[in-house]
């Protein structure tokens, strides 16, 4: 991240430099300014990269904020009026992210009494079993009409097929081209689930397919 920050703000200043020198060439020298921007990029490069790599740092290890979004549907049935699922999308377990901001996660997630939970893929960055205590803690992820995965491109980087045995032993229901018919308030809703969409290119069995998905799914 440090290195990212550093190389694009020291683009952004040569391309500054670059077009006072045209300016220079077609015009009128502006040597002070160019000398300015020159000496004032020395230091505010390295210590805008730095502060914002801290601050990101920071920023990727607090509990992620949760952002409510309402859904209105036509045909919903006013029993169903208030019916919600919790998102948790991108953990991308590995290297930088732990047990414990797992856990932090759980909870929050948890706490938010959801009907449903859904992990929409990239939970992971590594093998089952450099990874298998800190993902422990999914498995106490908990909703009245049960808690459901789906892969991404990153479950495939490392070994998909490993990753939804996992899952399931940690009591997800992986949805992979398929659905479930969860009943609530006496009404059926349909949740199904695809594969990533560049699946195929580690698996043609694993080719995304929604139609394959929603086979048999009821008509109402």
């Amino acid at each position: 991240g440090l290195f990212s920050w550093l190389f694009v703000l020291t683009v952004v200043r040569d391309l500054l430099l670059a077009l006072l020198f045209l300016f220079a060439l077609l015009f009128k020298p502006m040597p002070a300014l160019q000398a300015s921007i020159t000496t004032a990029g020395a230091w505010l490069i390295p210590l805008i990269s730095l502060g914002a790599t801290i601050l990101g740092f920071f920023n990727a290890r607090r509990t992620p904020k949760i952002v409510p979004v309402d859904i209105y549907l036509d045909t919903l049935p006013a029993e169903l009026d208030g019916l919600s699922f919790a998102q948790i999308t991108d953990l991308h377990i590995g290297p930088t992210i732990k047990k414990d901001f797992v856990k932090k996660i759980v909870r929050a997630t948890n706490e938010l009494k959801s009907d449903a939970i859904v992990l929409t893929g990239d939970l992971i960055d590594g093998d089952v079993h450099g990874l298998a205590e800190h993902t422990a803690a999914l498995s106490l992820l908990s909703a009245p009409l049960g808690v459901y995965a789906v892969t991404g491109n990153h479950e495939y980087y490392s070994g998909a097929e490993q990753w939804v045995q996992e899952f399931k032993r940690l009591g997800l229901t992986v949805l992979e081209n398929e659905h479930v018919v969860l009943k609530s308030a006496d009404h059926k809703v349909v949740l199904a689930g695809v594969t990533d969409f560049d699946a195929q290119r580690f698996d043609a069995n694993q080719a995304s397919d929604p139609q394959a998905a929603l086979h048999g799914a009821p008509d109402d």
